[in-house]
């Protein structure tokens, strides 16, 4: 029903969030390891999976599965944006 669908919708997005801010807690230890360019491309692989897929979904499993991959893309893209431009510009220029 309606109402049970958005009911579920709240709760991936709440499960979501709570994923993503720990996500982002730990982005910047993974991303120093790996560096901001390959930070970049994964999150653009990420993206890319979540797009091409989100065509292809038949079922509101699949709709929350793609959903959660937006979870794990976003801090990725953010922290790596920095951290590629703070290792390609001089860190005076950027303020």
């Amino acid at each position: 029903t309606g109402e049970q669908g958005t009911r579920v919708f709240g709760y991936v997005t709440t499960m979501g969030e709570l994923l993503n801010a720990s996500i982002m807690f730990f982005a910047p230890l993974i991303i120093n390891r790996i560096g901001g360019k390959n930070a970049l491309l994964l999150a653009g692989t990420i993206m890319s999976v979540r797009i091409i897929g989100s065509s292809f979904a038949t079922s509101a499993l699949e709709v929350v599965i793609l959903k959660t991959l937006h979870m794990f893309e976003v801090p990725f893209l953010l922290v790596g944006c920095f951290k590629y431009i703070t290792s390609q510009f001089e860190v005076r220029f950027s303020a």
